[in-house]
């Protein structure tokens, strides 16, 4: 599955229920005034474990509104594997520069356990950002948020050489992580090896943070 809007189209279901995305974005500002208008264009899909919505090489042509469950975004540089976010529903994933130059990607994004996820295409998006003023700012403040908790990640990634430190704050801003995402994938996320992931969880002061779950 490729998330693009042929393919959104058909997958389209009448009269779905979006109140979950609207409350959502309404967090960071109230779409109510135009949320008949967003839930038009939204599509929903139910997506298994590991299922692909977008490969490299593909047009990002959709963002992602993670209902439930877990997505992953991922790339190879040479023979090594990176991977870029880890976002737990609710939440809003794009991919960035791909998406808003509507050029292929280099990342591969997919499911990390079964997830609920509905798509709007780039279309529909910049039309309901002309439209709606009040969409237009709940766009710019989730962007806003989006870059400055990946400026945080990112900061503690490259600049936290206590990796028990590093780990703690992690799961301490994602609750549920440690316990819902596989520690291969998780310690690729925080730039360490997954023994020695398994190691730092696996400490009695760390059980409090393993067992909590936000669902």
């Amino acid at each position: 599955m490729t998330g693009n809007k042929k393919t959104s189209g058909k997958r389209k279901t009448a009269q779905a229920d979006f109140s979950g995305v609207i409350g959502f974005l309404s967090h960071f500002h109230p779409v109510f005034d135009c949320a008949d208008d967003i839930m038009l264009r939204l599509t929903r899909v139910y997506l298994p474990q590991k299922t692909v919505i977008l490969k490299p090489g593909q047009i990002a042509n959709c963002v992602f509104f993670i209902e439930d469950g877990t997505l992953k975004s991922s790339e190879m540089r040479g023979d090594k594997e990176y991977i870029n976010w880890i976002l737990m529903g609710p939440a809003f994933a794009h991919n960035g520069r791909a998406f808003h130059t509507q050029s292929p990607c280099v990342e591969l994004v997919d499911a990390v356990e079964p997830s609920v996820v509905s798509f709007l295409n780039y279309d529909d998006l910049y039309y309901l950002i002309e439209k709606h003023h009040s969409f237009a700012v709940c766009m710019f403040k989730l962007l806003g948020h989006i870059t400055s908790m990946r400026e945080i990640n990112f900061s503690l990634m490259m600049s936290t050489p206590d990796l028990e430190i590093r780990v703690r704050r992690i799961a301490m801003i994602y609750p549920g992580l440690l316990s819902r995402v596989p520690l291969r994938l998780l310690a690729l996320y925080m730039r360490m090896t997954p023994e020695t992931l398994s190691r730092i969880v696996n400490k009695p002061e760390f059980a409090d943070l393993k067992n909590k779950q936000d669902k």
